[in-house]
């Protein structure tokens, strides 16, 4: 691991390639309630799961910003 330390470089900010952020929000307005209904009934069932709460509660996020909810109601309780 040395050796490779040594013989490494360090990039400037100048070589770093640029990367476009996939985009986090849908690009409507509009709450599909039905997504969010769906959503909210599977993260429910997540207690037959057990050990896979934090993996169902990452994906019940992510369905409800595919539902077309903004962050901000998603974080709320």
């Amino acid at each position: 691991m040395v050796e490779w330390l040594k013989h490494s470089r360090v990039r400037d900010d100048d070589e770093m390639p640029t990367v476009e952020a996939p985009p986090t929000q849908p690009e409507t307005d509009e709450i599909d309630q039905a997504m969010v209904k769906a959503a909210i009934a599977e993260w429910r069932e997540s207690k037959l799961y057990p050990g896979e709460g934090g993996t169902r509660f990452f994906d019940l996020a992510c369905k409800l910003r595919d539902a077309g909810m903004p962050l901000g109601a998603i974080r709320t309780p």
